[in-house]
């Protein structure tokens, strides 16, 4: 009796490991990865923005993309990829053109922002946002960027991958 009684305890502590085992997948796909080239208004800009997906509870990770550092992450990990680029001479940098190119299937989660003082229109095959380096516009701009990821989120946990 007593070792059926054990048998039984192991295998509902067992199952219960193994649902909350699966129910972690779907939070995967809610990380949010903010990548941004170091100046002041970008930090401070990235900045912001983790500090209102803190305050949403929603799981961020924040890299600076120079270096190779953007390669270094796999998309697969997030449910949405915020990426902040210098338009220096009106084209994108070019490791983050080539990173788009190699990441076609994240492109849906992907939003690139470049600060441009023109009114200079990035072609990329993501949604592209530019705006001026202007720090009185960090807070306005965030929480317009922040709405933009908890979007790509809500997509991705309508059609989960086919890898979970």
């Amino acid at each position: 009796m007593i070792r059926s009684l054990f048998v039984f305890t192991f295998v509902l502590i067992s199952g219960f490991s193994i649902y909350a085992q699966d129910s972690t997948i779907s939070v995967k796909k809610q990380k949010v990865l903010l990548a941004y080239e170091q100046t002041e208004f970008k930090a401070a800009l990235i900045k912001e923005m983790a500090a209102i997906l803190k305050k949403n509870s929603i799981e961020y990770v924040v890299i600076e993309h120079s270096n190779g550092a953007l390669d270094k992450e796999d998309p697969a990990n997030y449910g949405a990829i915020f990426i902040s680029n210098s338009g220096v001479n009106s084209i994108l940098r070019p490791w983050i053109s080539e990173w788009i190119k190699k990441n076609e299937n994240y492109w849906p989660i992907t939003i690139l922002h470049t600060t441009q003082t023109s009114n200079w229109k990035v072609k990329a095959p993501v949604d592209a946002v530019t705006s001026a380096s202007t720090k009185r516009d960090v807070k306005k701009l965030a929480a317009k960027y922040v709405e933009m990821i908890k979007k790509r989120l809500a997509s991705t946990q309508e059609s989960p991958s086919s890898d979970e």
